[in-house]
């Protein structure tokens, strides 16, 4: 109904991507590590995650997204993204549901950071089905954010397996 595809990503899609990203994505990278130019997280992010999609209206991309390792046990899922996500919100918990059970197939824990800031994420991730916990100071400039997690942490896991 959206016209929206999830696809794996194509040359063209992080450029673009990067150059349209959305204010919230581009300070909550800069809170995290300094860095004031997105292009190269997001290069960077498509490039260590072991599952990388592209959610996009028509050939234009909105969206890239993934989980990169941490650990055997532990998937950091990520997203950024423009403005256009903002269009099609009920397929964005649709398709994040179906994405975050994907990434649950390779990893039993999933973990990572929001920025206080960004309240309309951190809403989606709880309606994703993620814990989003009290924001804390993180990241390089030490701006509160929210760890969120979802699965068994690998220390409850080595834990059950003794047993």
């Amino acid at each position: 109904a959206d016209n929206v595809i999830i696809r794996d990503p194509l040359p063209r899609d992080v450029p673009y991507v990067a150059a349209y990203m959305r204010e919230h994505d581009k300070r909550e990278i800069h809170a995290v590590t300094g860095l004031r130019d997105p292009l190269y997280l997001l290069w960077l992010s498509t490039t260590v995650s072991t599952g990388c999609w592209v959610a996009a209206k028509g050939e234009v991309p909105f969206a890239v997204f993934g989980v990169a390792p941490v650990d055997l046990y532990t998937g950091s899922p990520w997203l950024l993204g423009t403005d256009e996500m903002f269009t099609v919100p009920r397929t964005l918990i649709k398709a994040g549901r179906a994405f975050v059970q994907e990434m649950m197939k390779e990893y039993s824990y999933l973990r990572n950071y929001v920025d206080a800031r960004n309240v309309h994420s951190a809403r989606w991730l709880a309606h994703l089905g993620f814990t989003v916990h009290p924001a804390q100071p993180y990241g390089a400039l030490g701006l509160p954010f929210h760890m969120f997690e979802m699965g068994i942490r690998p220390t409850e896991a080595i834990q059950c397996a003794r047993l």
